[in-house]
């Protein structure tokens, strides 16, 4: 079968379809496409001249639409990848990527344990007042802490917290992360629920690495090039295991290039984690998927 073209992009020919934009195909990635239409500002306006509550002023059409949160609920809890392509709208994601890419402190974080080993570069500002932290970031991250409730549509569970400060990095040449499956509890923030990915890097090549893989148990590896504006949703559970492939030398770097490389081409996400309050959160996810309670998570601590 010919591959179907969803919003632009190349995607995988589905074994059943949901409704326009959300593959219902099993194992694989659900792409939900909530491009920004040219006449979405008219169509909008009309909407509000209706009584109905004015569009959320950062996600597209996708997260007020109940159709879509009924379709990619049911492929989350199952264990599965949901993707979402044009996650933000365009002004929005424009602005964040701005912040993000004008930002000038990144700090290197090494990981070399014995389940699992990373190294990144994390966007550093004040965790207090968050006086230096780019202003659309903070606004962003913000954002989805005050949506909890909209969020819980997908593991139809009361949510806690989202993290306390906003949360981005830049993966520079050399950088990675081994498989890992992103289960992790806290006493003070409760346990990962739904990790959250957004991918806002533009114009990279395949050869640069840090290309974003899906491992799911028992099925062939999903790789995910890197992409601008894409968003990455999925239950930490033992059967969620993803990593982030090396990116290679030859990727833009002005720290490294100098002022001749392309400031615009890097490997950025935004990403974070809704928790919930649940001492038992973990096994009982273990046991959904077959695996003892007492399950072993691939990240420390």
């Amino acid at each position: 079968a010919a591959a179907s073209n969803v919003g632009g992009a190349e995607m995988p020919p589905a074994a059943g379809s949901c409704s326009a934009g959300v593959s219902c195909e099993a194992g694989a990635a659900r792409d939900t496409t909530a491009g920004v239409a040219s006449s979405q500002g008219a169509s909008l306006e009309a909407t509000r001249s209706f009584g109905a509550p004015p569009p959320d002023v950062w996600f597209n059409k996708w997260f007020s639409d109940p159709k879509v949160w009924a379709e990619v609920g049911p492929s989350f809890r199952k264990g599965d990848l949901v993707q979402i392509k044009g996650a933000l709208r365009e002004e929005a994601a424009d602005a964040l990527f701005d912040d993000l890419v004008g930002h000038r402190n990144w700090e290197a974080e090494v990981f070399n344990g014995s389940t699992m080993q990373f190294k990144r570069h994390n966007l550093a500002c004040s965790r207090v007042d968050f006086h230096d932290c780019p202003r659309n970031l903070v606004a962003f991250h913000n954002h989805l802490g005050a949506a909890l409730e909209q969020w819980s549509k997908l593991p139809l569970m009361r949510l806690a917290h989202w993290p306390p400060w906003p949360m981005a990095t830049w993966y520079r040449p050399g950088d990675y992360i081994s498989p890992h499956d992103d289960m992790v509890t806290n006493n003070s923030t409760g346990t990962r629920a739904i990790s959250f990915v957004l991918s806002m890097t533009k114009g990279w090549l395949p050869e640069w690495g840090g290309g974003f893989w899906w491992l799911p148990r028992g099925q062939a590896a999903e790789q995910h090039q890197p992409e601008f504006n894409t968003l990455y949703l999925f239950e930490p559970s033992p059967v969620s295991l993803h990593l982030v492939s090396p990116v290679t030398a030859s990727a833009p770097d002005p720290l490294l290039h100098g002022e001749g490389a392309d400031i615009t081409r890097r490997r950025l996400t935004v990403s974070g984690w809704f928790t919930v309050q649940d001492p038992y959160h973990l096994a009982k996810v273990s046991d959904k998927y077959g695996f003892p309670p007492d399950f072993t998570s691939t990240l420390p601590g």
